[in-house]
């Protein structure tokens, strides 16, 4: 899912391979729910307002033939895709702002990092890494097992991370006039 804010692309990445319980859960029907295949929640903030909905300079399209998301702001443009080849999510950013900001790409938990409902435990986690940003997620109750993880990178210039909470890493890099690819993968267990 891809949506805006006056600064900001949202996402929530999701798999539909990636369930918190099976068909045995041994809960009753207001324990554990299922997370409907959600994996991590992406801002990736530009700064400023190039997305202000004025009508003239803002304009997000999604085509389903090229599976392609554009979202055009106030001199920066973003086109969102999956590369095939790669099985990646590519956010490619055309920054032409005469004042760049830093780009502050924000990963965030779903849920607590542990949630605990009878014998079933749904347990998240971010890897430590210094120029990316890891976040995996296990389900487990009795024999019952579903993991995934999600990576976020920058390419093509220096990164730093973040830790402001528990639930959330920040990439952040510096201001830069001109294209950016931010690559967000996933996979699951």
């Amino acid at each position: 899912m891809v949506w805006t804010s006056s600064s900001a692309i949202h996402l929530q990445i999701n798999r539909n391979d990636v369930f918190a319980v099976n068909r045995n859960h041994a809960g009753s029907q207001f324990g554990p729910v299922d997370y409907c295949g959600g994996i991590a929640r992406i801002v990736v903030d530009v700064g400023g307002s190039p997305f202000v909905a004025d009508g003239n300079t803002f304009r997000q399209r999604l085509s389903l033939e090229t599976a392609e998301c554009v979202i055009e702001g106030h001199k920066l443009n973003v086109s969102c895709f999956v590369a095939s080849f790669a099985d990646m999510l590519i956010l490619e950013i055309d920054d032409q702002r005469e004042s760049p900001q830093p780009l502050r790409i924000r990963c965030s938990m779903l849920r607590e990092p542990e949630v605990r409902t009878g014998e079933h435990v749904a347990r998240s986690a971010f890897a430590e890494n210094t120029d990316r940003v890891l976040l995996t997620q296990q389900f487990q109750e009795q024999d019952y097992f579903n993991a995934s993880a999600v990576a976020v990178a920058l390419s093509g210039g220096p990164a730093s991370v973040e830790k402001p909470s528990a639930g959330e890493r920040i990439l952040v890099a510096p201001a830069v006039r001109g294209r950016r690819l931010v690559l967000i993968s996933s996979a699951a267990t």
